[in-house]
């Protein structure tokens, strides 16, 4: 035995962090790496330093797992608030990226089980020596990563979309592996706050007939329209991720990538990768779950130097350009895809991925367009959410600018002809507008509003970033129905030179 096998992990709920020792202790185990529950593995003679990071203390409570032939944890207080316990792991169970831990634990005299569900891909801490962590933005005060290619307590390496090792992903093929779905219908009791959509599943490898079993599969159960699929894929065929996401588009489904926790209908993080990242974009509200990842790249075909293999690029090129403008998505996402090797992937950050329209988390970009009525001309700003439709007009009559807006109550509609508080929010400043409101009712299950508004407002429009209105039960109230951010960037000019025009 050399040295002290020791490596403190700080738990803190559900946050598993690393926290180094204060000199070098090393760990083995007889066979060359200590594995510990879930895959997080030392590895032969690897050093605190190369297998941990300092990333989290929290005050209250300081937790530590201790790795010693087998796992240990102990939670330590810093107030007398708080009594010690020490817990021992009876089991580990790897479901995903979670890890289950069924603790057996004693404090003061007293003998009580526990349970601790942790995510170990983003708040696990141990690594391999010798890898290098992936190529994602690493924020060394919150958390590090683990190898996915570590295994099991069993000696198992769970299936998942991830790539086996911490390199990229590998661009996936058409096989036996092919994508299924499967879905959780709504729960009834909970219909009128969560709605009716399912939950569905769609995990494996794309092919050409993907499509066509997704389309069965929502025929079969009636799944209805704005359902959301989570999707968990290494790839596949590049047509059959198209023809897959225009079936996502035609039903409004939402998409989101995510891996189905087996343990209950928890998502867990996923991969959505080549093909898979073209299918995603078919969602009209698309998200990226916590801890999940995008990643696309350069497609290939067998004998792409001949001349016809050519002519099959230049075709399927076209194609995906098309595909992504019928989407709305910038097709400066092909660029960026087309920078990455058939072998590589490339992962777009979150500021890229909102910048190219991926993802855009439940709220389309909003349309401006300048239209006319028999009696004058308004200019309207209109987008789709999660929570329905919402518009914001500027009419233009005799000289007049008048505000005009419309948005889904999400069935409350009579509640909110009761509300007694308007406002006007510009660039998150709020002003008050009850008192100038014209008119209030409802067409279509949807809250139609008219306002007068004054000089000062009218400026304040035409220089705005963002634009809404929000309608409270009274001034004092913390909720609102409404909107209050719709961006005016697309529509700027157009905005400027409408309330000048009328004015």
């Amino acid at each position: 035995m050399v040295g002290r096998r020791v490596c403190r992990l700080a738990i803190r709920v559900s946050l598993l962090v690393c926290v180094l020792s204060a000199s070098p202790i090393w760990a083995q185990s007889t066979n060359g790496a200590s594995i510990g529950p879930c895959g997080l593995a030392i590895g032969k003679w690897a050093s605190p330093k190369e297998a941990c990071a300092l990333v989290h203390k929290d005050d209250g409570v300081e937790a530590y797992q201790k790795y010693w032939e087998g796992v240990f944890i102990t939670v330590k207080p810093r107030s007398i608030e708080f009594y010690e316990s020490n817990c021992s792991v009876k089991t580990a169970k790897r479901q995903g990226f979670k890890c289950v831990l069924n603790l057996s634990c004693s404090s003061e005299g007293e003998q009580f089980a526990r349970s601790q569900v942790i995510d170990i891909r983003d708040e696990a801490t141990f690594r391999l020596p010798g890898k290098a962590l992936p190529k994602r933005k690493w924020d060394s005060n919150q958390y590090s990563y683990c190898d996915p290619s570590s295994t099991d307590v069993d000696g198992t390496n769970p299936r998942h979309a991830e790539p086996k090792t911490s390199e990229s992903p590998k661009v996936a093929s058409d096989g036996p592996d092919r994508m299924s779905f499967e879905g959780i219908p709504p729960r009834r009791d909970l219909a009128f706050v969560l709605g009716n959509g399912w939950v569905i599943y769609g995990d494996g490898s794309i092919d050409a007939d993907a499509s066509k079993r997704l389309e069965a599969f929502l025929a079969a159960n009636h799944v209805p329209e704005r359902s959301q699929l989570n999707l968990n894929s290494p790839g596949g065929s590049l047509f059959g991720g198209m023809e897959l996401g225009k079936v996502i588009r035609k039903y409004q489904l939402r998409t989101a990538v995510a891996a189905k926790n087996s343990s209950d209908s928890d998502m867990a993080p996923g991969g959505c990768f080549s093909a898979c990242a073209l299918a995603f974009l078919g969602g009209e509200f698309r998200y990226l779950s916590k801890g999940s990842r995008y990643g696309v790249h350069r497609f290939a075909f067998k004998n792409n130097s001949t001349s016809d293999g050519m002519d099959i690029a230049q075709i399927a090129s076209a194609a995906v350009v098309q595909y992504l403008r019928d989407m709305e998505i910038d097709t400066k996402l092909f660029t960026l895809a087309s920078s990455a090797g058939p072998s590589e992937i490339f992962e777009p950050t979150p500021s890229q991925l909102s910048e190219l329209n991926v993802v855009n988390n439940g709220v389309t970009r909003p349309k401006w367009t300048v239209e006319s009525i028999s009696d004058g001309i308004y200019l309207k700003g209109e987008r789709n959410t999660v929570f329905g439709i919402n518009k914001f007009i500027l009419t233009c009559q005799s000289k007049n600018v008048g505000l005009y807006i419309i948005f889904d109550p999400q069935n409350r509609e009579q509640e909110v002809l009761r509300f007694t508080a308007d406002y006007l929010v510009v660039d998150g400043v709020r002003a008050r507008i009850d008192h100038a409101r014209a008119f209030r009712s409802v067409k279509n299950g949807w809250i139609n509003a008219g306002y007068t508004l004054t000089e000062g407002q009218l400026s304040a429009i035409a220089n705005a970033k963002t634009v809404g209105v929000a309608m409270q039960p009274s001034a004092e109230s913390p909720i609102f129905l409404g909107f209050d951010a719709m961006p005016v960037e697309t529509g700027a000019a157009k905005m400027q030179g409408f309330i000048r025009a009328c004015r």
